[in-house]
């Protein structure tokens, strides 16, 4: 099941969902679409697929102000999804080709309870962004290539439904506004069990991001490291790589 939410993001719900249903998948698969309730254009994209028998979308409630939307939108697409691998992403992010979910569901097996996947800035974004975004994931993926997975910078993970509720989902982080996909990883992987999906078959490219939109996912990935585990290693070799870089120029 691939679960994607969307806020206010008509125009890139409408580019991102064909790619998803054209996915060519040599099983059954479904696309889970969370939305908010008065997105009346979000909604009017849905429609225009309704036919396939793939899609399914719901809707946040609107009574749930003291909760994050965007970690409630993932809950509801979790317990929506019919199958127990499930790939959480979102409407900022386009499968590079119609066999992505081929690719990254090739890296799913018994051993495994989570696969890390790719979704690199497209070439429209500035430099700096691809730059800063690029260097930031080697350490992710450094770290999970060695066995115990500590976090992420990239919107596009597969995991275990049954695992996320077993874990009870987002608690124990409810009160950090974003940082979804990093508190997924810090949170379910296990040591040993974390798969990469960088092979370039299985990449997503990332639709270029406004500065305010940038700079809050900044922002709140900083704020996340307060509500993290293991964070100790990871900050210790960003810094010394860092102060190294520095001291070299």
């Amino acid at each position: 099941s691939i679960v994607l939410t969307d806020h206010d993001s008509s125009y890139h719900l409408a580019k991102v969902l064909p790619k998803l249903l054209e996915q060519k998948y040599s099983a059954d698969f479904q696309v889970v679409v969370v939305i908010d309730r008065s997105d009346s254009d979000s909604e009017d994209v849905l429609k225009r697929h309704s036919a396939d028998k793939r899609l399914y979308y719901t809707m946040l409630p609107d009574t749930s102000r003291y909760l994050s939307r965007k970690k409630l939108g993932i809950t509801l697409g979790m317990r929506a999804a019919k199958h127990d691998w499930v790939l959480v992403t979102d409407v900022h992010s386009v499968p590079s080709s119609d066999q992505w979910l081929e690719n990254m569901a090739r890296h799913c097996s018994e051993d495994r309870n989570m696969v890390l996947g790719m979704s690199l800035y497209d070439e429209e974004s500035p430099a700096y962004f691809r730059y800063e975004q690029l260097r930031t994931m080697l350490y992710y993926l450094r770290m999970a290539q060695r066995g115990m997975a500590f976090s992420t910078n990239q919107t596009v993970i597969m995991l275990r439904k049954s695992e996320f509720f077993e874990g009870n989902g987002f608690r124990g982080n409810l009160e950090f506004t974003r940082a979804e996909f990093e508190f997924l990883v810090n949170k379910f992987a296990k040591e040993d069990a974390s798969a990469l999906a960088i092979e370039p078959e299985a990449w997503m490219t990332a639709i270029k991001p406004s500065v305010k939109r940038w700079r809050m996912k900044q922002l709140y990935a900083i704020d996340a490291f307060r509500g993290m585990r293991r964070s100790f290693k990871f900050r210790m070799a960003y810094h010394l790589d860092l102060a190294a870089m520095h001291l070299y120029n």
